[in-house]
């Protein structure tokens, strides 16, 4: 789950965007909205998502306060998902969901007709149908294919006939039947080449990946990418602190000390972010 801030006010008055993705099909859904409060982000959430599929398994986000918030938690509690955030400045851990952000924002971009883009919203939600219709090469099919087990009609299928349904196609068991054989081995084929590609992602990655030396009580600064209102990127400051390490989490990650300090941020941070 991951949203597109700040975005042009719509006639509608629409000014987020908010956008879910499975990870295991790549299908994503996208709903304009005028805020991301905690109840927005719930009320939407069970609109787009719970009532067509039911709830989630676990659902992956970023600290953004709506999705951090007492309210959401006990929304995902009544209906018996997992909630997992996201360390802090570290966006490739929701990878699939930014990368989608960014598909989404060039294709907004490409489609808004007005210079003060104010009907993006109109566009939004249909592009996700041609995302989802679109072969995925990782994968090796659409995420429409193995969400609903079927292709969708395109316009001129519907226009022109394109054969008559046997006798056979309309007996409900069968069509079921059919549907459901080649629905699991597409899955299953998926599957495989999912963990194909992880496995792939992470030898490269590991390959270059040296391990870190960062103990206990060592001081370290922190990269944050954010700047102050007003301020030029370019001339700004990157590397804050220095912040002793209060304690180190797994091979990848390490819990900073923060009380005492002018910074409020979440104190579990990636060691890609850290130097001595």
């Amino acid at each position: 789950m991951d949203h597109i801030p700040s975005l042009p006010k719509s006639i509608k008055g629409n000014t987020e965007l908010l956008i879910w993705v499975d990870l295991f099909s790549g299908y994503v859904i996208a709903k304009a909205s005028s805020s991301r409060t905690a109840q927005t982000i719930a009320e939407n959430y069970e609109e787009c998502v719970f009532r067509r599929f039911g709830a989630s398994e676990a659902i992956r986000h970023d600290r953004e306060p709506g999705f951090m918030s007492d309210f959401f938690r006990a929304f995902s509690r009544i209906v018996g998902q997992k909630q997992r955030a996201t360390m802090a400045y570290r966006p490739q851990a929701n990878g699939t969901a930014e990368r989608m952000v960014q598909t989404l924002t060039h294709s907004l971009k490409m489609y808004v007709a007005e210079v003060d883009q104010r009907d993006w919203d109109e566009y939004a939600e249909r592009l996700t149908f041609a995302i989802n219709t679109a072969q995925d090469r990782i994968r090796g099919d659409t995420p429409f294919y193995l969400i609903h087990g079927w292709d969708p009609r395109s316009t001129l299928e519907a226009t022109l006939p394109v054969g008559n349904t046997g006798t056979r196609d309309r007996d409900p068991k069968s069509w079921r039947y059919k549907i459901q054989r080649q629905y699991q081995r597409a899955r299953s084929a998926v599957n495989d080449r999912l963990q194909a590609a992880i496995q792939e992602r992470a030898d490269r990655h590991n390959e270059d990946l040296e391990p870190h030396e960062i103990e206990v009580g060592t001081q370290v600064w922190l990269y944050l990418d954010r700047v102050k209102e007003g301020y030029a990127k370019k001339l700004a400051h990157m590397w804050h602190g220095p912040f002793r390490v209060a304690d180190v989490c797994g091979d990848h990650a390490v819990k900073l000390e923060i009380a005492g300090t002018p910074y409020r941020l979440f104190p579990i941070v990636h060691i890609s972010k850290l130097k001595r």
